[in-house]
């Protein structure tokens, strides 16, 4: 007979058999379920496309741009994901197998202090000797917690890292080194094995990006990381692409190969070839292009060269047939004194970067050298503030450039039909001849040659609303058909395209505050005081009498006086905190002129200019759309947001012509990890 204590341990028995079962039943159910899902449809191949292109976004964003603002919030660096594209093998055995069986998802090699060996292992089995693309973090984050790694993993994980990059360079495609304060030896003992297969090298000094504002000159006094002369020893690689970033090398270095055909070269210190610890001059610098025949961008920003009379170097100018970008300094002469010396294609876009110190220091002025080069270039686009269509108009993070689009560009200058394109139709036909990152002066733009000018953009925070000077230079260039305004600096278009300024002497009587926008009371003008405001009097040349479009992008039209709070939030929700609306007779009502908008489009018809034929509206807000319906009566075509309107559109009363943008919420900054699903971190 039995004791009752060994038929319970039978009944727990069962019972433990019986939840096996049904765990592995419902297991089974969960896999037809998944089966049903519509991405259970999709044959492996296309999923393991997915997977790849979410890898290659993953590894851009966390891995290859580690440099890009991180080390102002070292909690957010210190717990970036490192293999995080591989999670898709934990959703469902679908996924897993077809995760398992695409060896490209695991080429790729991560040498970080987070990584541990089996990781390493895992992905140089399974990447089944496919090329490889290989990171290397060498940089200190001394702000892990204890999910992230342990205390003594640091250095055995170094190891493992350094021990697999020896055994995988052989057939790594693209290695990107990032370096700080430790002692590089160690690294520099690795890849100094054969790399036949390498086309792509970065080597980024992660100290200096943590110190932007010294650059320029400042660079040859900063205690630099040092690239080895020859770092792959007899095995120098047929590179392609070279970044060094943030260190320092001498110009007869191997890694300036003649098979580059991309070189980039940032705040970085560059070392004569003859004495090996004095600064590099232009010459120097030349010398080494010599040997890069085949190069189509070279990139110089914020380094050291040393400018010397070129008149006296004689040296022969070096020839470089395949350059499309071409990305020099501009302050000190030193990138015209580049371009003196270098023969590129007359095609080739020459990108001038201004040689800022500081975050907030304006963009500098041309300097003569550059007035030179531009004299009489004839130009049939110009485009004033190239930043991204944002909130954030004058960013002194983005300085904006200045671009020029050159009349030979085209086989025989603009078409008689580019006339009728669109800003982005027209300018993408070629890229711009110069980029110019400086204050748009108006000698820069008289030293032009503007008559063949057909497009012009501008965009507010390069100027203020105020400011006409760019105007006084155009108002004479008669073959403007295609005018682009962007910000705020539209919001009084109507007076900018009669030549009306409000007349100061009149603001005492009008009430009206101090400082006033000078196209402020235009709409309502009428007799002696319209009169009054045309510079040149009513009927002096209008600017650019054959304008025939005009594009209005990220400005908002005026909502009502009486609007309450809860209004206002639908522009704050694109526009940002500083331009709310606001009443009161010191500036006038924040928003887009449109009465005056209108009435300077009739008066140009009345004084003989062509009459426009299209507006379009991009990223604008406007919370009563009837505001456009006068619009309508004066031109034949209004669209916005590439959408025609008509008098039907404009009835409604919901205010559809809203942007459906966020306003962009800051992102978490946790000092700790989450918890992870499973005991092990990386589920292989």
């Amino acid at each position: 007979m039995q004791s009752p204590l060994h038929r319970d341990e039978e009944t727990v028995q069962e019972l433990r058999a019986q939840i096996t079962s049904h765990a592995r039943a419902a297991l089974s159910l969960k896999h037809s379920l998944n089966a049903c899902a519509p991405i259970s449809k999709l044959p492996p191949h296309l999923l393991a496309l997915i997977f790849i292109h979410q890898a290659a976004t993953i590894q851009n964003d966390n891995l290859l741009n580690l440099e890009t603002g991180s080390y102002w919030e070292p909690e957010r660096v210190a717990h970036k994901p490192v293999y995080s594209w591989l999670n898709v093998a934990r959703v469902s055995q679908q996924w897993r197998d077809v995760a398992l069986g695409c060896p490209e998802l695991w080429a790729f090699a991560t040498v970080d202090q987070r990584v541990p060996p089996l990781v390493l292992e895992k992905c140089e089995e399974r990447s089944q000797g496919l090329p490889l693309r290989a990171v290397v973090h060498e940089v200190y984050q001394g702000s892990h917690c204890a999910r992230c790694m342990s205390d003594d993993a640091d250095s055995a994980n170094r190891a493992a890292g350094f021990e697999m990059l020896r055994r995988v360079l052989h057939r790594t495609t693209h290695l990107s080194l990032f370096l700080d304060d430790r002692d590089d030896c160690d690294l520099w003992s690795v890849v100094e094995h054969e790399a036949g297969q390498l086309k792509s090298l970065r080597i980024v000094s992660a100290r200096y990006i943590m110190k932007p504002h010294k650059t320029g000159n400042n660079a040859s006094s900063t205690c630099l990381t040092s690239v080895p002369t020859n770092l792959f020893g007899l095995h120098t690689p047929v590179l392609v692409y070279l970044l060094l970033e943030g260190v320092e090398f001498v110009l007869d270095n191997t890694l300036l190969c003649p098979s580059l055909k991309h070189l980039n070269i940032t705040n970085c210190r560059m070392l004569s070839s003859i004495n090996g610890s004095a600064d590099a001059d232009v010459s120097d610098f030349i010398t080494a292009l010599r040997g890069m025949p085949r190069l189509e961008t070279v990139k110089l920003s914020r380094s050291a060269l040393q400018v010397q009379d070129l008149a006296k170097a004689q040296h022969e100018p070096v020839e470089l047939p395949h350059v499309q970008l071409l990305r020099v300094p501009m302050g000190g002469e030193l990138g015209t004194a580049l371009l003196c010396c270098l023969h590129i294609p007359a095609t080739a876009t020459r990108h001038f970067t201004a040689q800022s110190t500081g975050l907030r220091e304006r963009c500098p002025e041309a300097p003569a050298g550059l007035l030179h080069l531009l004299a009489g270039t004839p130009v049939w686009a110009i485009l004033c503030g190239a930043r991204r269509p944002t909130a954030f108009f004058g960013s002194d993070e983005d300085p904006p450039p200045f671009q020029l689009w050159v009349q030979d560009e085209l086989a025989d200058g603009p078409a008689s039909d580019i006339g009728g394109q669109t800003w982005a139709a027209a300018t993408s036909l070629c890229p711009p001849r110069f980029v110019i990152e400086c204050d748009t002066s108006p000698s820069l733009l008289t030293s032009l040659d503007l008559r063949p000018l057909r497009f012009f953009t501008i965009r507010s925070g390069y100027v203020q609303r105020r400011d006409r000077p760019w105007m006084n230079v155009l108002e004479s260039v008669p073959s403007v058909t295609t005018l682009r305004i962007v910000g705020e600096l539209a919001f009084g278009l109507g007076a900018i395209l009669t030549r009306w300024v409000h007349p100061r002497d009149t603001d005492a009587a009008a009430g009206v505050g101090k400082d006033p926008d000078d196209y402020l009371g235009y709409s309502t003008a009428s007799g002696a005081l319209e009169e009054k405001g045309y510079i040149g009097g009513a009927t002096s040349p209008l600017p650019f009498p054959n304008l025939r479009r005009i594009e209005i992008a990220c400005i908002d039209f005026p909502l009502d006086a009486d609007a309450e709070a809860g209004g206002r939030k639908l522009y704050f929700r694109y526009t940002g905190q500083y331009m709310l609306w606001f009443p009161g007779p010191n500036r006038g009502a924040y928003g887009f002129d449109m009465p005056g908008f209108v009435k300077g489009l009739r008066a140009r018809v009345e004084r003989g200019a062509a009459p426009v034929e299209r507006v379009d509206f991009e990223q604008c807000q406007c919370a009563k759309p009837e505001r456009l319906r006068t619009l309508l009566e004066v031109v034949p075509e209004v669209w916005w947001d590439g959408r025609r309107l008509t008098l039907d559109d404009l009835r409604g009363q919901e205010p559809w012509l809203l942007q459906e943008l966020e306003w962009p919420q800051e992102r978490p900054r946790g000092r700790g990890c989450q918890e992870p699903d499973s005991d092990d971190e990386y589920w292989f």
